[in-house]
């Protein structure tokens, strides 16, 4: 497995850089990760016109509760990221010597890629709802680019990705059972705080109550 692992690197892994490639691999293995924060924030603010037909007071807290429990699998993703990593601190490719390595990173354990289970929980999160789908697949477009530039740019072995987007996959799916006792109380204790907050942002029309 190791070995088929270090062959796929050496495959992926970029040898040598044109400014626009490298422009390119820097910010998909760095910058589009907030890609999907952002996304929550305005998905939260905003809230997809699909999600709004009807009774609108109902869909509108449905469809924030979606997005709120992708922040959920994002953080459950994330600290499961952690304990394996700290179970199995596997090397970094550039910590022993394979490869080349083009952005700068501390030597910390690989697996699983935390840039792409986070990216893969709140993209996984948002596709299993229908009022979230057109985010969702946007997010998980965003998410394989993530994970394509960090073993572009020597940061990660495919293995890394691997379990990073399964496990982004498997957070989404907790998230989805633990959502029902833990987002409607959250839900109750932002939405005054939200509405108080961003009263200005409401009432001109560039939020929703």
């Amino acid at each position: 497995m190791e070995s088929l692992n270090q062959t796929l690197f050496l495959l992926l892994n970029a040898s040598a850089l044109s400014p626009a490639m490298y422009a390119l691999m820097r910010f998909c293995a760095n910058a589009l990760i907030w890609a999907m924060p952002a996304t929550l924030i305005v998905g939260w603010l905003r809230v997809p016109a699909r999600a709004t037909a009807g009774t609108d007071a109902t869909r509108t807290r449905a469809c924030r509760s979606h997005f709120v429990e992708a922040a959920l699998a994002a953080a459950l993703g994330l600290t499961l990221a952690q304990v394996i990593g700290a179970i199995w601190p596997h090397p970094r490719p550039f910590a022993i010597g394979l490869g080349h390595q083009w952005i700068p990173h501390a030597n910390d354990p690989s697996l699983p890629s935390d840039h792409t289970t986070l990216a893969f929980s709140v993209a996984c999160s948002l596709l299993l709802h229908a009022g979230t789908r057109v985010p969702g697949r946007v997010l998980a477009l965003a998410a394989l680019m993530v994970g394509w530039a960090r073993i572009y740019a020597g940061l990660h072995f495919p293995l890394d990705v691997g379990c990073g987007m399964l496990l982004g996959g498997a957070s989404a799916m907790l998230a989805t059972r633990l959502a029902p006792s833990i987002v409607p109380p959250l839900l109750r204790g932002v939405e005054p705080a939200y509405r108080y907050l961003c009263a200005p942002l409401i009432r001109r029309g560039w939020a929703v109550a």
